[in-house]
């Protein structure tokens, strides 16, 4: 009911005098629903600013949190040491992941060897050189100084990689401009913590917690070094051998591609259609030549586009192209006078 005054007007919510006491009421109601709109407006403002800053701050916040936990478990002494190294196993890579992850374009086509040396390189190398040389520093940082480093080194990481993304959307960048520079801001961030710790480590070493003889951690690095290169090699060989014989188990399938037969799409993408601008065509593209598939030039090896359902002939028997994860198989083909070669996958012999 609204309120009336000793005038005999009715007062609305904002103070306004009325002759009729409904004037109020729907004053007062329209005065009620606004507040409602405004604050759920406010409200869904205000979560999705926290989401935002859970996207944009909570990594950081994250890496703030593990490294001060970290720096906890080496108040264990001798136990802390071994746990924090044995993580160091893991952490190694982890980093190495996201790195390489941010600035894939990079690394491209650096190979499975030289991935296996990295990856168990910064696992096992990285482990005895936590254990021999850097715990004694982490230590005497403690756990909220560390714990900063890591904020900080993950600020670079992370800052570097929405830096970049954000540069590749409203700069219309090649992904290997974001991808160097978001990894140059990974290596930023690890100069960054290097540096940053040259004086504690010094610091550290002239009390170390644990003397290990110099000719030890010697022998320590040079046999996670050995271990590498030869994790490397007894995986490379493997999966040579396992590909070799992949290749042999269907060399008689592959037999029956012969020069002059068919072969006739089955599978199909949809791509520009070379033979009219702006519109697309179902297909697969004719290759200049075996290449990696998922390479970042192979757009450019383009020739033209066989529509699903096109008959193309073979010219002769399969190749195949190394790409980073596996073998691409071609068959060379021509197609309306066009000679080039097409993923094994995509066709189906005509009988």
């Amino acid at each position: 009911m609204a309120e009336r005054g000793d005038d005999g007007m009715y007062v609305d919510y904002q103070g306004n005098k009325h002759v009729h006491e409904s004037e109020v009421n729907s004053v007062n109601a329209d005065g009620a629903a606004g507040k409602r709109g405004g604050g759920g407006g406010g409200a869904m403002v205000g979560m999705a600013g926290g989401f935002l800053a859970i996207f944009v701050i909570g990594p950081i916040l994250f890496a703030k949190l593990v490294g001060w936990i970290w720096g906890m478990l080496l108040k264990l002494g001798m136990v802390g040491r071994i746990l924090t190294t044995v993580l160091m196993l893991a952490a190694g890579p982890l980093i190495l992941w996201i790195t390489m992850s941010f600035g894939q374009e990079l690394f491209r086509k650096i190979g499975w060897f030289t991935t296996d040396m990295l990856f168990f390189g910064t696992s096992v190398v990285g482990a005895v050189w936590y254990f021999c040389w850097h715990y004694d520093a982490v230590k005497l940082m403690g756990a909220s100084a560390f714990s900063n480093k890591i904020k900080n080194f993950a600020k670079f990481v992370w800052f570097g990689f929405l830096g970049a993304w954000l540069i590749g959307a409203f700069k219309s960048s090649s992904d290997m401009v974001v991808a160097a520079i978001s990894f140059g801001a990974s290596v930023a961030g690890f100069l960054y913590y290097f540096i940053s710790t040259i004086g504690i480590s010094r610091q550290a070493a002239q009390n170390p917690t644990l003397r290990i003889p110099l000719v030890v951690k010697a022998i320590a690095l040079v046999a996670a070094l050995g271990l590498t290169f030869i994790n490397a090699t007894v995986n490379h060989t493997a999966r040579e051998a396992k590909i070799a014989k992949e290749t042999a188990e269907m060399g008689a399938e592959a037999e029956i591609f012969k020069v002059g037969m068919s072969v006739i799409v089955i599978n199909s993408g949809s791509f520009p259609d070379p033979a009219k601008q702006g519109s697309y065509i179902e297909g697969i593209r004719i290759y200049d030549s075996p290449v990696d598939v998922w390479g970042g030039n192979a757009s450019s090896h383009v020739l033209s586009i066989a529509a699903k359902g096109s008959i193309l002939t073979v010219t002769g028997g399969i190749e195949r192209a190394r790409g980073r994860n596996r073998y691409y198989l071609f068959v060379p083909v021509e197609h309306n006078g066009v000679k080039g070669f097409i993923e094994y996958d995509d066709i189906e012999p005509v009988e």
